[in-house]
């Protein structure tokens, strides 16, 4: 009978499978390097001008030196060979008819950023284990056995650890044919980590590999979640001339979630889109970077959004309707005259998501053609319902009439709306709440006018209208407003529903708040991490909660710190700040975070524990037991 397991459990291995690989323990004489990434690699280590090489069983492992934190020696090991000056010469394969050596994968192509000639060469694909090798005893052990097998394959290689990663890659790419092999390589290297990870599943990505493999290693390169599998997963893109598995590729970037690992990607796809050109990838390029780009560059969208390819003007196109920039309403015009249902259809959720009003006659005419699918009208239908805040189906003569008796006042200068905004205080208010209630951003300049002039009652309605219609550009008029007496409480309403935040009355800390978020300071977070400092724990709450959502790492140790916050709020949003940066360096301090005496902060730290390891565990006991093993400091 079959039996489920929980993720916590592992396959019981066969002792005699095992005897082999257990009796290549390390000895108790190690060296250690420790790495940025919080973790440690244990063995053998020569250095050269720009790596460290860790010698472990079945195999090494290079640690380019930007990636180490530090390096311990071990005294009791000889240091004749610590200072090599190149990596020592690899293995050569053995040359035997039922084990070639791997053929080597093709160099990748020039990163967008530098000609092809600069670009350095790949490292050569890793030679299997040398035979009679505990790890090459393994491979025999397992390799000509069924399907039922793999996963016990997979854990011997996982209780190894990283030194069986290249070794591992080696054989599979030398034997293509060998799927179930190949599957169960990917397991193991997506439950351990590694500095050469991404590298060693992109060459699990590329040929001499069947099809079904090489796409499960760009699922895999996507679970990874981070910077290094982002730009792989580029790289692998760019490759695929023929567009064969960029379809693959391109859902393995949307499946992204970690903020570091979507910024990394949206650069590097944005480097290939400013290239340009017709090649096959591009759709791909372009869906992609309008799913993981946040904010994304409104330039290049413009700039694709004229592409003679209908699916590259598509992703762009939505990705426009994302960004919030009214400026892109002449490309939208063009869209909505275009007889590609696909643009049309682009074209038509941008103008919803922007809710242009100007652009609502047009889709009104298109209700009225014969030519449009039922997809496009119920595309019409949306936006329509999105502009509007009504919903009367894609009926031309209902939505005809609507818009002579409501729709044109907003769009018509010197019409009915205009008229009442320069009327009585009355016709004031009612203009105001009706440019509110539509969110009409292209009367916001009038709106941010009454704003500071006129009766209290206006001015609050203004203060109303500017919060509806959510532009960060109403904010310094909001702030300012706050010192008005009359006009605070609408104001705080307001500024709270286009900054996102809840910081009360005080004027001082909205301004502070608004002055510090990283928009204010060339894109960088330093006025949000001072803010952890404030005497305000609303706040402090905020600039972590602010901090988390960006994601990134050179803050960690600052969110770190926002975990011993006297006020456990504080103190609770940090975990889940620390969840989002995914750092595995960061267990430790969220370790110690379970004593603390408040139960929201221990269940968030346990949430984000498990995020970042994998690992099940829920008492403070448990999570310790793990970090002394994981060696984690």
């Amino acid at each position: 009978m079959h039996r489920s397991r929980s993720p916590g459990t592992r396959f019981a291995l066969p002792a005699a499978a095992l005897a082999g690989v257990l009796a290549a323990a390390l000895p108790a004489a190690a060296d250690r390097v420790y790495l940025k990434n919080g973790n440690t690699i244990v063995g053998k280590v020569t250095e050269t001008e720009a790596a460290y090489i860790v010698d472990m069983p079945g195999g090494s492992v290079t640690a380019r030196k930007e990636k180490v934190l530090r390096v311990e020696w071990d005294p009791t090991l000889p240091k004749l060979d610590r200072e090599a000056k190149a990596p020592p010469a690899e293995p050569a394969a053995p040359a035997t008819p039922a084990q070639p050596p791997p053929a080597e994968p093709a160099a990748p192509p020039a990163t967008p950023s530098v000609p092809a000639s600069a670009d350095p060469a790949p490292p050569k694909a890793p030679a299997p284990p040398a035979a009679g090798t505990p790890l090459e005893a393994l491979f025999v052990r397992y390799f000509e056995t069924k399907d039922l097998l793999a996963p016990q394959l997979t854990e011997a290689l996982i209780q190894i650890g990283p030194a069986a990663m290249a070794p591992s890659v080696a054989r599979a790419r030398a034997n293509p044919q060998n799927v179930w092999f190949a599957s169960a390589i990917l397991k193991y290297m997506e439950a351990i980590s590694s500095p050469d990870r991404a590298e060693h599943l992109a060459s699990m990505a590329r040929p001499p590999l069947a099809h079904p493999i090489r796409m499960d290693a760009m699922k895999s390169l996507g679970r990874v979640n981070d910077e290094d599998a982002a730009r792989q997963l580029v790289r692998l893109l760019e490759e695929d001339e023929k567009a064969e598995l960029s379809p693959s590729n391109a859902s393995a970037l949307e499946s992204l979630t970690a903020p570091p690992a979507k910024r990394a990607a949206a650069r590097a796809l944005a480097r290939l889109l400013e290239r340009g050109g017709k090649t096959h990838w591009m759709p791909f390029a372009a869906s992609a970077y309008v799913a993981v780009a946040n904010p994304p560059d409104v330039g290049l969208l413009k700039e694709l959004a004229r592409s003679s390819i209908p699916e590259v003007r598509s992703a762009a196109l939505i990705g426009l309707g994302k960004t919030g920039d009214h400026g892109a309403l002449p490309l939208l015009a063009d869209a909505l005259r275009s007889q590609d249902q696909k643009i049309l259809r682009a074209g038509l959720y941008a103008a919803g998501r922007l809710r242009v009003w100007d652009l609502a006659p047009r889709m009104i005419e298109l209700l009225e053609t014969d030519w449009t699918g039922p997809d496009t009208r119920a595309a019409v239908a949306d936006a329509l319902r999105t502009i509007t805040n009504q919903a009367y189906g894609d009926s031309a003569e209902i939505w005809k009439a609507w818009w002579k008796d409501n729709g044109s006042k907003l769009v018509d200068d010197n019409g009915e709306v205009a008229r009442d905004l320069d009327g009585n205080a009355e016709e004031r208010i009612k203009a105001l709440r009706f440019i509110g209630e539509n969110r009409c951003e292209r009367w916001l300049e009038a709106v941010l006018a009454r704003l500071h002039t006129g009766e209290a009652a206006v001015r609050a309605e203004a203060a109303r209208a500017a919060g509806r219609i959510q532009s960060p550009r109403a904010v310094p008029d909001l702030l300012n407003a706050l010192t008005d007496n009359a006009l605070r409480e609408p104001a705080v309403t307001a500024l709270g529903q286009i900054l996102g935040v809840s910081l009360g009355n005080d004027p001082d800390a909205w301004t502070l708040w608004w002055k510090s978020l990283p928009e204010q300071n060339n894109g960088k977070p330093d006025g949000l991490v001072k803010l952890l400092e404030d005497a305000s724990a609303k706040l402090r709450q905020a600039a972590v909660r602010q901090l988390g959502a960006l994601a990134l790492t050179e803050t960690e140790p600052d969110l770190a710190r926002a975990l011993k916050d006297s006020d456990p709020a504080v103190a609770a949003e940090a975990c889940k700040a620390l969840g989002n940066l995914r750092m595995l360096g960061s267990a430790p301090a969220l370790i110690d975070a379970l004593l603390h005496p408040d139960a929201s902060v221990q269940s968030s730290a346990v949430a984000s524990l498990r995020v970042i390891t994998g690992q099940g565990f829920t008492t403070y006991d448990e999570w310790s037991d793990w970090r002394k093993k994981s060696e984690l400091r």
